[in-house]
């Protein structure tokens, strides 16, 4: 009897690991943010869930806040703002971003007039993201293209 008690026990909870990983890995996954680079729409050590099952049925939105990995190896993942999609060409000039030649509203950034880079085109299955908060100076990965594919999911629950 105390065999088949402990069977069920050990049963339950492989099916309840099963279970959560299987959450994890196709629906639902918590993040932390660990700098600014998103304030004040996101906060530092703010955890964050990630939708990663949106994008399996429709392409990633302009507005929508995504996790992104690297192709580097091991990856590094970052959180930043989709402002520009395939077809699109995106430049910034003194912190304001233009899409197709027209400026862009974003009353969520931060703005730093020091700010600018050359138009650059975005291509099918690619997005072109940033930060929220550009009164940081611009690090490697503050603007880029990102290819779908490396898009982990989208914040859920941020406007």
């Amino acid at each position: 009897m105390r065999k088949r008690k402990a069977y069920k026990a050990i049963l339950c909870i492989a099916i309840l690991l099963f279970a959560l990983w299987l959450v994890k890995t196709f629906l639902v996954q918590p993040f932390v943010l660990l700098d600014e680079n998103m304030e004040p729409t996101l906060k530092k050590e703010g955890v964050y869930f990630i939708d990663r099952i949106s994008y399996r049925f429709r392409d990633p939105r302009r507005g929508e806040i995504v996790v992104f990995r690297t192709t580097e190896v091991p990856p590094l993942y970052f959180v930043k703002r989709i402002v520009g999609s395939a077809g699109e060409r995106i430049k910034m000039e003194e912190g304001a971003v233009f899409i197709n030649g027209k400026l862009f509203n974003e009353p969520y950034t931060k703005v730093n007039s020091d700010w600018n880079f050359e138009e650059v085109s975005i291509k099918e299955g690619r997005v072109y993201v940033i930060d929220d908060n550009r009164a940081l100076w611009p690090g490697p990965y503050s603007h880029t293209k990102v290819a779908y594919k490396n898009i982990v999911g989208r914040i859920m629950g941020i406007k």
